[in-house]
Formats: structure tokens, C-alpha cells, sequence
């Protein structure tokens, strides 16, 4: 091998590269370009405002009610208008 000389096949290799990166760059660019709003989200339709019902007219989903649920909330209101803070946050953890 001379001095200053490339072995074979390198600059193939070097033009393989240049030329897969030039293809690369264009093809995203199109895609990019030409996808751009192509996919559209259709939105979820939602039921008619209230309770959601089944056919017979029964709620679908029923929540647990606790009759002490009222009275446990003023009372943590007490408390928090009093700045008893452990009495409060006891009550509303629980």
C-alpha cells in the first residue's frame, strides 16, 4: 500500500453510508411532512348528563353511603377552625 492511498472498498463504504443517511433524512422529512395530520382521535361519546341506567332504569354504578359521613366533616371542621390539628386529620384519614 502506498502512502496517502485508501485500501479498496473504503470509499465505497464511506459513500454507502452518505448516501443511506441522505435517503434516511429525505424519507423522514416526507414523512413528516405528508403525515403530518393524518391520524385523527375520535371522541369518546359520553351518556346524556345524570346517573348513567341500565334498560330497566336502575343505576349502573351505586356508591357506598355512610350516614356518618356528614357529622365526621363538621366535626373535622371543628376542630380545624380550632387548630387541633391531630383531632382533624385523625377524623378525615378515617
Amino acid at each position: 500500500m502506498a502512502t496517502g492511498s485508501q485500501p479498496k472498498g473504503t470509499l465505497d463504504i464511506a459513500r454507502r453510508y452518505w448516501v443511506w443517511a441522505f435517503v434516511s433524512v429525505g424519507f423522514l422529512t416526507i414523512l413528516g411532512v405528508y403525515g403530518r395530520g393524518q391520524v385523527q382521535i375520535q371522541p369518546f361519546p359520553l351518556p346524556p348528563g345524570g346517573i348513567p341506567r341500565d334498560p330497566a332504569g336502575e343505576p349502573v354504578v351505586e356508591l357506598p353511603r355512610d350516614p356518618d359521613t356528614k357529622r365526621r366533616l363538621e366535626a373535622a371542621l371543628d376542630y380545624i377552625r380550632s387548630k387541633e390539628w391531630p383531632q382533624a386529620t385523625s377524623i378525615l384519614q378515617s
